[in-house]
């Protein structure tokens, strides 16, 4: 095999590689878009107005990093939708403590959750998937706090 034959070979399987990446990336929005239509199903009155932005959080109860992210879902000032896969002694003391948020079981939804992350809707209408939900609610929270302060500060002139 020449030097022609091992370029063409190469472009072949970059070529199949490629194929198979648009085709996972395809199934991962398939489900993303099934997974929020579950979602809209349980929670109708949210989806009316296409124009209304909106969180998801997708929490797990097992995962690492769920008492930080706990810690600024409590502490933040925003109104979020958080679906959470969690025993249901747990679920039931977040929906007394998060009752500024809608809080969705994560069984009710007919599938166990493996998916961790951010779900957002823009004004415009573009949803968005964060996979990093501890950075996404952070930088959202100081977004939040600076832009208060910046209002306090107008309002006091």
């Amino acid at each position: 095999m020449g030097t022609i034959g091992v370029v063409t070979y190469l472009v072949v399987v970059f070529l199949i590689l490629c194929y198979i990446k648009v085709c996972i990336e395809k199934t991962k929005h398939l489900a993303y878009r099934t997974l929020l239509k579950g979602i809209f199903d349980y929670d109708e009155f949210m989806w009316a107005d296409e124009e209304v932005p909106f969180i998801i959080i997708f929490l797990n109860y097992d995962s690492s990093y769920y008492g930080d992210i706990d810690a600024l879902i409590s502490n933040g000032g925003g109104k979020f939708i958080i679906v959470l896969q969690a025993p249901e002694w747990l679920f039931n003391l977040k929906s007394q403590i998060w009752s500024q948020h809608t809080l969705i079981d994560a069984k009710k939804l007919g599938q166990s959750l493996n998916l961790e992350g951010i779900f957002s809707r823009s004004k415009r209408g573009k949803i968005r998937y964060f996979s990093k939900p501890y950075e996404f609610l952070e930088y959202h929270n100081s977004k939040l706090n600076f832009l208060s302060k910046l209002d306090k500060f107008f309002s006091k002139k």
